[in-house]
């Protein structure tokens, strides 16, 4: 709306777990979106990233598994994810190649 942005981030999954088990990824999208701020005037910054805005299997033993209802929001999402990219404002991707493990 107006001067405000929209974000999208793309990035592979290391594993199909979890798509950033350190906490990398978030720590180098924090510092980008800062660097994307900059400048801005009574805006805001709307960010996109997958795995926080489409619901997940679950990652560890303790979670229950998607419900139906979260599983047809997910296959909706992934119908239209390709719109989020191609309208966003922004692009953030990110390519960790040598993660540490």
């Amino acid at each position: 709306v107006g001067n405000d942005l929209v974000v999208a981030v793309s990035h592979a999954w290391r594993n199909q777990a979890h798509c950033d088990p350190n906490g990398w990824k978030l720590k180098e999208v924090q510092k980008i979106v800062e660097v994307v701020k900059q400048g801005l005037v009574n805006s805001k910054v709307f960010l996109f990233f997958d795995f926080l805005g489409i619901p997940q299997r679950p990652f560890s033993l303790e979670q229950a598994p998607r419900t139906q209802e979260e599983t047809a929001l997910f296959m909706q999402a992934l119908k239209c994810m390709h719109h989020m990219y191609f309208l966003s404002d922004r692009i953030i991707h990110l390519d960790f190649r040598e993660e540490k493990v």
